[in-house]
């Protein structure tokens, strides 16, 4: 639920700068610097929830009469559906926390990126250590 508030108050905050600058008015500078600490995404918690998605996601892929190489292809088109919008959450709340009057976000979704393979990975470990469909699936003699 703080997931979804926190994407919502910072979609309304980027998507007109009118906005901004009302609220940038009726608050103070202190004001303004507590408001955005309060929306610090925990990443731990932006992470489990994305990458419960992509768990859900695997719970799906049948496994009967799929080669393992079908298998793992599915598997990885579930957590690339996670991956840019952790990362694009990740990204904004730290360019919020950074404490500039100018937030620029710089969002690159090429897979080769050092940054999306160190995410992707970090979904791999998540999901090897939470993921009880895959763990059944990756054992299971359909596969």
């Amino acid at each position: 639920m703080k997931i979804q508030l926190l994407i919502c108050l910072i979609i309304a905050a980027l998507s007109t700068n009118a906005q901004v600058e009302i609220n940038s008015k009726d608050l103070s500078d202190e004001q303004q610097k507590e408001l955005l600490k309060s929306l610090k995404a925990d990443s731990s918690k932006v992470l489990s929830e994305y990458a419960t998605k992509a768990c859900a996601c695997i719970v799906s892929i049948s496994t009967s009469n799929k080669s393992v190489e079908d298998f793992s292809k599915e598997i990885v088109s579930c957590i690339d559906k996670q991956v840019n919008g952790f990362d694009l959450i990740m990204t904004i709340s730290n360019s919020i926390q950074s404490g500039n009057n100018k937030i620029e976000i710089s969002f690159n979704t090429n897979k080769n990126s050092e940054r999306y393979i160190r995410t992707y990975r970090l979904f791999e470990t998540w999901l090897r250590d939470s993921c009880t469909a895959l763990k059944e699936k990756l054992t299971s003699n359909n596969v």
